[in-house]
């Protein structure tokens, strides 16, 4: 990592060098939905698919009538998705954040740190560090590429100090001020503490200093006779539900003082009693936490240790993307050896936050309390750690590691499932001003061409590897396309919106099954260091989500699913990937590139 005070533009100070989010034309979106659905439909489906846009582009048509005034938005604003992305993508929605929207990154369960206070405060100490030089504005702005392209940074403003507030119709997003911002919640066995982080002069505590504090507060919670009921659960429930409790709670002066100062913590850390010795442990724990005793949802960054000092990651997704977290959680984690320093004498003890809660919170606490345990056990989550190969192998194809794991995705369904799924993979567009996601389409003609050869018997392996090749430049193409904001689904989405704005129908094809058809794959990549792997929940009831990492020699995928669903199995599907990477490699092996011959190898007659 950059030493934050090393000399550097602004953390910031790049944002007026962006461009801004480019609208694609409408003719061009037509063919790349089209190219993307070809696969996935039959003859008579394609046919009035085709038709339906037709309509759509028709010169003179709705279409064309709509897309003209999301043109005029696009040129008069910095992000014309921006406008709307929050709340069509988080927002708005009324179901939990709890699996449907939150992620985790869990740690590598076979690395324990045995001291869970002194871990936390390691980790907790450089994200204050991290905070203060966001403040400050001397973290360096990322860049990308060979060029050291800026990409924009502004969604780190809305990480710290921030959380999502429950809301009837819908959710709102709120960052609090470095003046009311200080402190840091903690969470043990159902109880919350506050402890003062930051003093006046914007000074952070030591890590020795963090891990007294947090050692008084394990040792506090564990010497009480009883264990409060789980109020964290709360916030796994639907939001309109949320809304009305928490609503009611904050009438009590008590709660709503406990409630601000949870909202308001720079981050929380909580702990658990249990330990978790395997990858699906971690990478549950990551997710959904224990019980409701140690994830408060609504925290936009939140820590979890577990009982031998495993730290993993939580996030509410919606201020920010995966790539934003995995920078502040990189940067923690990354052991430099600094000293852990001293603890002051008149260091504030932490402060016990109370609740006052009435027959009806501890009623509505028991309901969620038995909706999280009903969701927890139908998640069905398995971590493939596959260490056969990884980029560094992969590189030595003539592709990027992202084109091989994604076809693997798709050959494996096929294998399971006896047709190509409809599958999101995130790409960044931060290389515009306020940038988040667009969605690569990774199935393609091309692709759908390789897994079909590749168990059919009437194809040789070598037209069978040339077909992978293929392939792979393919979903290259599409990846380069829609980080360059020249994907289908944001605009898409656009035309529907401003269709709704303007009190006009929404275009026939945009009300098509295969449009509003939900992910069967939902995949995103992190290329992270102090994690082993990003995890997530389906995005619909017969899906798959997959958090993957690809490093130098292996390959982790977070895989889940639903149990209750008959036609998906998280293992299944992880056994399949695996094979399916191997029969890859088996062919691309046996089947190199052949060179072209040039007059000067040619053996004489």
């Amino acid at each position: 990592m950059t030493d934050q005070n090393a000399s550097h533009a602004g953390t910031f100070s790049t944002y007026d060098d962006l461009p801004q989010l480019p609208l694609p034309s409408l003719a061009d979106t037509a063919r790349r939905y089209l190219a993307s659905v070809r696969p996935l439909l039959d003859a008579n489906a394609f046919n009035r698919t085709e038709q339906l846009m037709a309509e759509l582009t028709a010169p003179g048509g709705a279409g064309e009538e709509i897309h003209s005034k999301l043109a005029e938005m696009a040129q008069n604003s910095d992000n014309w998705m921006s406008e709307w992305w929050d709340t069509l993508a988080y927002l708005g929605y009324p179901d939990p954040v709890m699996i449907n929207s939150n992620f985790g990154i869990s740690c590598d369960a076979r690395t324990p740190a045995e001291d869970p206070a002194t871990r936390a405060a390691e980790l907790a100490a450089r994200t204050l560090d991290f905070h203060v030089g966001l403040l400050n504005e001397t973290i360096e702005p990322d860049m990308v590429g060979k060029a050291r392209q800026p990409i924009d940074m502004t969604l780190f403003k809305k990480i710290m100090a921030s959380t999502r507030v429950p809301g009837f119709q819908t959710d709102t997003q709120v960052t609090f001020s470095p003046e009311e911002a200080r402190h840091i919640v903690v969470m043990v066995r159902g109880r919350f503490y506050k402890i003062d982080a930051l003093d006046a002069s914007g000074r952070a505590l030591s890590i020795a200093e963090l891990a007294a504090q947090f050692q008084r507060c394990i040792d506090h919670a564990r010497a009480q006779a009883d264990v409060p009921p789980p109020v964290a659960v709360l916030t796994t429930e639907r939001r309109p539900v949320w809304a009305m409790e928490r609503a009611r709670m904050k009438a009590d002066p008590i709660n709503a003082a406990t409630l601000d100062a949870i909202e308001k913590a720079v981050f929380i850390v909580s702990f658990d009693e249990q330990a978790y010795d395997t990858f699906n442990g971690t990478a549950r724990f990551a997710i959904n936490g224990t019980g409701g005793y140690t994830h408060w949802m609504d925290k936009v960054f939140s820590y979890a240790v577990d009982a031998k000092g495993r730290v993993s990651h939580h996030g509410e997704h919606s201020p920010a993307d995966g790539m934003q977290f995995l920078r502040i959680f990189d940067y923690a984690a990354e052991r430099t050896g600094e000293p852990h320093g001293t603890v002051r004498a008149l260091l504030t003890q932490p402060q016990e936050l109370g609740w006052n809660l009435s027959a009806d919170t501890l009623a509505a606490i028991d309901s969620a309390l038995a909706w999280f345990k009903a969701k927890d056990a139908d998640l069905d989550i398995e971590i493939l750690h596959f260490d056969d190969f990884g980029k560094d192998l992969i590189k030595t194809y003539g592709t990027g590691p992202d084109p091989m794991v994604q076809i693997a995705y798709q050959l494996a369904y096929k294998r399971l499932h006896g047709r190509l799924p409809k599958t999101y993979e995130s790409a960044q567009t931060r290389m515009f001003r306020l940038g988040r996601t667009e969605t690569i389409r990774s199935v393609s003609i091309e692709s759908k061409s390789f897994v079909e050869a590749m168990d059919a018997v009437t194809v040789s392996d070598g037209e069978t590897a040339n077909l992978l090749r293929a392939a792979f430049a393919k979903h290259g193409q599409l990846g380069k396309e829609a980080s360059m904001g020249q994907g289908v689904d944001r605009h898409l989405q656009g035309i529907t919106l401003m269709a709704r704005e303007m009190g006009v129908a929404v275009p026939a094809l945009l009300q098509e099954e295969i449009w509003t058809r939900g992910w069967e794959l939902s995949t995103a990549q992190l290329p992270m260091s102090a994690g082993i792997v990003n995890g997530f929940g389906p995005v619909c009831a017969n899906g798959y989500g997959i958090g993957y990492v690809i490093r130098g020699g292996t390959i982790t995928c977070n895989i889940s699913s639903w149990n209750s669903h008959p036609m998906t199995n998280s293992g299944r599907f992880a056994r399949a990937i695996e094979t399916a990477l191997r029969d890859m490699r088996k062919l691309l092996d046996e089947n190199p590139v052949q060179q072209a011959i040039t007059s000067e190898q040619r053996v004489p007659a």
